[in-house]
């Protein structure tokens, strides 16, 4: 189940797309997380709720950052 988007590991220099937990259990370790890319997702089996502000931000967002990397610790767009 996905938990998260758009984010880093603290111990990797590479951004994700998608952060996981194991579904129904979800996390009950601080290691019981995923950090995955969405060339990783063969089905989706359940698209959960979704409102205006969610298209916005996939609109507005997500769909103009393209290509990112980590610098100096922040997520900016690839030069």
């Amino acid at each position: 189940m996905i938990i998260g988007r758009l984010l880093a590991s603290e111990d990797m220099d590479q951004v994700y797309d998608y952060l996981g937990v194991l579904y129904p259990v979800g996390i009950t370790a601080e290691d019981d997380h995923y950090f995955f890319n969405r060339d990783a997702i063969a089905e989706v089996y359940h698209v959960g709720y979704i409102d205006d502000d969610e298209i916005a931000f996939k609109e507005e967002v997500l769909s103009e950052l393209g290509e990112l990397e980590i610098e100096d610790g922040e997520i900016v767009p690839k030069a």
